[in-house]
């Protein structure tokens, strides 16, 4: 026989983990952690034998499996483009990022070099890099994505 208390309190951390999935601003950390909370859920709903709680918790599951799936396989087209910092798209990227920007360099040494780049991401603007050509290599003093694509794809894709 089955501790009914245990399996309570299972179909309460299930509830919990899913109200903190929808707390999630990353659309990935929000589908693993629902995943977890919705596969709890459908092993409650086996428990307490309600076939409808396991059957619709087993299909959000594997929908947040699929998702995921996708997501780790899926390759964006990735792009570097070589620009000036001169040019107004980079001059109002750094202007609307330029509180985060400064968490890394200041916007006056930012302006002081000499190659900047933009990062496209499915060809939409993720973020800019921008240095110094010394000879044939390039010194990088900034390599900012905004916060939406802080995922590490542009990173991982690139160094590929």
């Amino acid at each position: 026989m089955i501790d009914m208390q245990w399996v309570d309190w299972l179909g309460y951390i299930a509830s919990v983990i899913v109200l903190i999935s929808l707390t999630m601003s990353s659309i990935v950390r929000l589908r693993w952690i629902s995943l977890v909370g919705s596969s709890l859920f459908a092993t409650y709903g086996l428990f307490i034998h309600s076939v409808p709680v396991a059957f619709m918790n087993m299909g959000i599951a594997f929908i947040n499996a699929f998702y995921l799936w996708k997501y780790y396989t899926y390759k964006e087209p990735l792009s570097i483009v070589e620009t000036r910092l001169d040019v107004p798209l980079m001059e109002y990227f750094i202007h609307e990022n330029k509180e985060d920007i400064e968490r890394f360099v200041s916007i006056d040494e930012l302006k002081g070099c000499s190659a900047g780049f933009f990062l496209l991401r499915d060809n939409n603007l993720a973020g800019i890099m921008a240095g110094d050509h010394i000879g044939d290599r390039l010194k990088l003093k900034l390599d900012y994505v905004t916060p939406k694509y802080r995922d590490f794809k542009l990173g991982t894709q690139l160094s590929e």
